[in-house]
């Protein structure tokens, strides 16, 4: 991926965020986030387009980019802080293996509560194992941390890459129902309702017209007015 994009002539940055092994959400979203705004604040330093982001990752950090993809700016112009008064929004997210929610009650409504059994999930909110996930307080921060449930018409595109079929059953490893193209197929419906460019790879399901690295070139090469 690094020399596909360095041959487009696109920068790449690795980011590091606090694990939820000792910090909860939504602290990775938030490290991510300021990762942007510290890349756009040196932007002349690293020789970077502001209006040129895009954001990639699997698994954890595919979710993560598609929360920066659905989330809305959260620029603070007010700040005394130049990083924080940087945008956060991108132009764009490629991902691999994304979950598109971690709200329990999504997980259980789409027939991929299996996944609910993953050893991180307790781990993302601060409970104990176990725990029912009722506390309102907990919901709130699992609805703050799902992009499903912000995306609008304003949103960039998507593309998702997904190593798993799309068969699910009661076998269906747990490893494969965390990473089931079930997330990007709904994913891309609510993005297709607002007509909203949105991508979805598995094996054996239908194969886009561009590969992952062709659709981030060509949303991050093109003029942003012809996007």
């Amino acid at each position: 991926l690094i020399q596909s994009m360095h041959k487009a002539k696109i920068s790449v940055a690795a980011i590091h965020y606090r694990f939820i092994s000792e910090h909860p959400f939504p602290a990775s979203f938030t490290d991510s986030a300021r990762a942007v705004q510290f890349l756009r604040h040196n932007a002349d330093k690293y020789n970077l387009d502001i209006n040129r982001f895009a954001a990639t990752g699997g698994s954890a950090g595919a979710g993560i980019s598609l929360w920066l993809a659905t989330r809305d700016d959260m620029a603070d112009l007010k700040s005394d802080d130049p990083v924080s008064r940087q945008s956060t929004r991108i132009s764009c997210a490629s991902v691999g293996g994304a979950q598109v929610s971690y709200d329990p009650r999504f997980w259980r409504n789409t027939g991929l509560g299996k996944g609910l059994q993953h050893s991180s999930f307790p781990l993302m909110y601060g409970v104990p194992s176990g725990d029912p996930f009722e506390d309102p307080k907990k919901i709130a921060i699992a609805e703050a941390c799902a992009p499903i449930e912000h995306v609008t018409k304003d949103d960039p595109p998507v593309y998702f890459q997904y190593g798993v079929p799309d068969e699910l059953s009661d076998s269906t490893s747990l490893g494969a129902v965390v990473h089931h193209p079930r997330h990007g197929q709904l994913f891309k419906k609510k993005m297709d309702s607002l007509k909203i460019e949105c991508h979805v790879q598995y094996p054996g399901g239908p194969k886009p017209k561009l590969s992952s690295e062709e659709f981030l070139i060509k949303h991050l090469t093109q003029p942003a007015a012809a996007r």
